[in-house]
């Protein structure tokens, strides 16, 4: 039947070529202008993946409810000086609010209650502890708030030694105060030793002794700064947020240009897409121009002609074409991974056209009239090439049963495109070549060269010691199988150098912010309470963030504990800052203060911590030498470390006074905060979202699944960002093991079709399930693993591996010996593997991580093909077929 069917397109061609040419060209044409105008592009991931799936529908409905959370971020490391910092936030946020290509930028909480209502964020066990101190020490708590000069701070300090006890709970808030007492004694001498020094900062140590605290209400985590930036997001481009990138880019240069000693720098979700896009974009750029002058070099080699490949390539974009036309005709967009078909139909669909022409070339030596040479080369060629592309589509259509969108519709228009692409190799092809050659004389048309490949014609003379040297080579590499694993961190993927990845490790080093966190909504506040007490037990858990981060809850409740605070101080008196230094009583503080460290470094001597004793004696020697220079300074030394005093403890005392003022707090509502914030956690159904911050990076895989596997215990209705890379990573593997195991059984029966014999259909397997074998074991030995990115060479290298196979078998069956596979079919097959092989091999030029593995795997895969298909299968074949190796002619050369 087949051969039939061949006939009557042989007769087609020699009768129609004229009329299949122009049609060929007025629809590709056409698919052009029709594909242009109708396929719009769509780079949201969130559409990667189908609404039915529980954790995606949670997420989309989320979004539209709550709004798009996915922020930029400007981080900003607060440094030694962090006023320096915070300006440098202002002078951004002053540019940023008047850019049109952001919704919203925040930087910090602009509500004056605030300064009065602090003590509402304290829970009610804080405040009753504050209250239980302050009736017992109230003498001491006056004390503290009257400081007024340095001797009167070492007098708090030391009635501290007698008015509390030590103690576990306190022992962070014991640390800092002797890291700043410390820090202050030698900044002290500096200034009696008449150095300059800037006044260390209180708030500074307040601080470290909270990761989220900020007297003037900056977004600030641990050692970083934040600016939440919303941009204007365009989802019909590639690029999504090039614009605002731009623009943001734009101005932190400016303002980098003002603090150079400030480092900051962006980065978030949305960010790192957009520069792996970038970069993938230059690296495919580079690597496709180098590909294609290195292939298009290949073509003229093998084939001694550029007129021929030239027309093959001319066919393959017809293909393409048609293909485009057929998303904008069934889809009508192209996402970000259905976009890449037309770089896979390119590998893939190259093969046919490779094939056919390298067959053309034979057959026009052997017949005198081309339009016999044509059929020939259907009847052997256009035969395998059908079997091929069959398989090879098939290969691709066992995606469309996933859940992953993405992936059904990328395996929908890749494999309709290898079949549109064989009927432009099968039909349009074939007629560009008569109608080109029909015009020449037979001399002319017969003007080329014959590839020989005599290496192999040497090894098929031995095929059995061939077949036990390559066993034995299998045998050899085959521990390495096992050591390839399944790389799922993402960030790996990202090229080295890129700001937006460096800041996204600052942010894990140097925080407890993340840019990803799980969500969970609920209807009712005390449902909320409920499990984020639950959800801070979890040891996965870091913190969780709700609306009570502005709102604080049981305020009636806190703000009597505070009333009871207020009553039990009494009156309270602030006395003037003093305008001088009063030394004698610094210096007996001082002495006080020597014999309280030297009475804790014996007790810390008696219990055997040398450490503490050496750290102690450190901190003694410090209190010395600053009596020391105290004792000696003149009035203008005095003078200087008056003006230090001045500083140091005026920041203190505007900080007293608003503890104090927060005696008496004003309640705090949704309504007294920007809807910009609020509606972060409040939705405008009156619903509550919270955010729960993993402990650990989870950008490592196994982090990520601690993480969702805890929070879901909680509440398996959890979702977010972890929630989507964890499911949709699990989805993409699961499709591609069961994607394989389909495709595999589909191809089998593909090939049996073809052949209907058992040991034809196993061999012409061969190449494939050899080879990647081979790939494997060969990723092992260089310690490479498979990650989201190279994943996608294993759909092309089983069309390579198929392709190979089938046409192989196909010539052996038809010569009946090794002989002819030394000449046109090795240069079709030779040809298709290097051009993959050199063609996606490029990419291992790629700054991009994940495009250079894809680019080793596809080098690698290809070569493992190749020698599966040219080195193992035929004397596998000779074997199994009793067949004679060579021919007598082969025999005697």
């Amino acid at each position: 039947m087949r051969q039939k069917f061949f006939h009557f397109l042989s007769k087609l061609i020699e009768k129609k070529s004229l009329f299949i040419i122009i049609a060929a060209t007025f629809f590709s044409c056409a698919s052009i202008f029709f594909a242009s105008t109708h396929i719009r592009m769509n780079s949201d991931y969130d559409d990667l993946v189908s609404e039915d799936l529980p954790y995606h529908k949670r997420y989309k409905d989320f979004l539209k409810e709550f709004g798009d959370q996915e922020y930029l971020f400007v981080v900003v490391e607060k440094g030694e000086d962090s006023k320096r910092a915070k300006a440098f936030i202002d002078a951004l946020a002053k540019r940023l609010k008047n850019e049109a290509t952001l919704e919203e930028v925040l930087w910090k909480i602009d509500q004056p209650k605030l300064k009065t209502s602090f003590p509402l964020y304290l829970s009610p066990s804080a405040l009753d502890a504050t209250k239980d101190f302050v009736q017992s020490h109230q003498a001491f708590t006056h004390s503290l708030l009257s400081i007024h000069h340095l001797a009167s701070l070492f007098s708090v300090v030391n009635q501290s030694f007698n008015q509390v006890q030590p103690s576990a709970e306190h022992e962070p808030v014991f640390e800092k105060g002797f890291q700043f007492l410390n820090a202050l004694l030698k900044d002290l001498s500096s200034v009696l030793r008449g150095e300059e020094r800037k006044a260390i900062s209180l708030e500074e140590t307040l601080m470290e002794l909270d990761p989220e605290f900020d007297s003037d209400a900056y977004l600030r985590s641990g050692e970083l700064y934040f600016l939440f930036l919303m941009p204007k997001k365009d989802f019909g481009t590639m690029e999504v947020i090039a614009e605002p990138l731009q623009k943001i880019r734009e101005h932190l240069t400016e303002v980098k240009k003002e603090f150079p000693e400030v480092k900051a720098g962006l980065t978030g979700r949305p960010v790192l897409a957009a520069d792996e896009l970038a970069a993938t974009n230059k690296d495919m750029t580079l690597a496709t121009t180098l590909a294609l002058l290195c292939v298009g070099f290949l073509f003229v080699f093998f084939f001694r002609s550029v007129s021929r490949p030239a027309l093959a390539m001319l066919t393959l974009v017809m293909g393409i074409s048609w293909t485009f036309a057929f998303v904008a005709l069934v889809f009508g967009e192209l996402t970000i991974l259905s976009i890449v078909f037309a770089l896979i139909l390119i590998g893939a669909a190259v093969e046919y056209a490779i094939h056919f022409v390298a067959r053309y070339q034979e057959e026009i030596q052997k017949h005198n009239s081309l339009a016999d040479a044509v059929e020939q080369t259907l009847q052997t060629a256009g035969r395998s090439n059908m079997t091929s592309a069959l398989t090879t589509a098939a290969a691709f259509f066992t995606f469309t049963w996933t859940d992953f969108t993405g992936l059904a519709e990328l395996g929908v228009i890749a494999g309709v495109g290898i079949v549109l692409c064989l009927l432009a190799m099968t039909l349009v092809l074939p007629a560009l070549l008569y109608t080109k050659d029909k015009t020449l004389s037979q001399e002319q048309r017969r003007h080329t060269f014959p590839f020989q490949v005599p290496a192999l014609l040497g090894l098929y003379r031995y095929p059995n010691r061939v077949l036990l040297g390559f066993v034995l080579f299998l045998f050899m590499l085959s521990p390495f199988f096992a050591r390839v694993s399944f790389d799922n961190n993402l960030l790996h993927l990202q090229p080295d150098g890129l700001e937006s990845v460096e800041m996204e490790h600052l942010i894990q080093e140097k925080s407890s912010e993340r840019s990803w966190f799980a969500n969970v909504r609920v209807d009712t506040l005390e449902e909320m309470q409920s499990q984020i007490a639950q959800l801070k037990q979890l040891p996965v858990v870091d913190h969780v963030e709700s609306i009570t981060k502005l709102v604080p809850d049981e305020q009636e409740k806190k703000q009597q504990i505070i009333a009871d605070i207020r009553s039990k101080l009494g009156n309270i008196s602030f006395p003037q800052l003093s305008s001088s230094v009063q030394k004698n009583e610094l210096l007996h503080q001082l002495d006080l203060f020597q014999k309280k460290i030297l009475s804790l470094q014996d007790a810390a001597f008696s219990s055997g911590k040398i450490e503490e004793v050496n750290e102690l004696e450190h901190f003694s020697s410090n209190i010395t030498e600053f009596s020391a220079l105290l004792q000696q300074a003149d009035e203008a030394t005095l003078k200087a470390l008056q003006a230090y005093q001045s500083d140091l403890l005026g920041p203190l005392r505007t900080a007293m006074l608003l503890v104090v003022q927060a005696l008496s707090p004003e309640k705090l509502a949704v309504s007294d905060f920007p809807e910009a914030i609020t509606r972060r956690y409040i939705s405008s159904k009156g619903a509550y979202t919270f955010y729960i911050y993993p402990k650990e990076n989870i950008w490592d895989p196994d982090a990520l699944d601690a993480f969702v596997t805890a929070v879901s215990a909680v509440n398996p209705n959890a979702f977010g960002t972890p929630y989507e890379v964890h499911e949709s990573g699990k989805l993409m593997r699961t499709t591609f093991l069961y994607s394989a195991i389909f495709a595999f059984a589909v191809i089998l029966f593909l090939v049996w079709f073809d052949f209907k014999a058992i040991i034809p259909t196993c061999l012409a397997i061969v190449p494939l399930m050899v080879g990647m074998f081979l790939l494997v074991c060969v990723m092992g030995l260089l310690s490479l693993s498979f990650n989201m990115a190279n994943f996608f060479a294993i759909p092309i290298l089983i069309g390579v591996g198929v392709d190979s196979g089938v046409h192989l078998v196909h010539r052996i069956l038809h010569e009946r010996n090794l002989s002819a596979l030394g000449t046109a079919t090795a240069k079709g097959v030779l040809l298709t593997v290097f051009a993959n092989a050199i063609g996606f091999g490029m990419m291992m030029i790629a700054s991009h991580k994940g495009l250079a593995s894809l680019g080793k795997v596809m080098a690698i895969g290809s070569i493992t093909c190749l020698l599966s298909a040219v080195v193992f299968m035929p004397p596998l074949a000779a074997l199994l077929l009793k067949l004679p190796a060579l021919d007598k002619s082969a025999r005697g050369s």
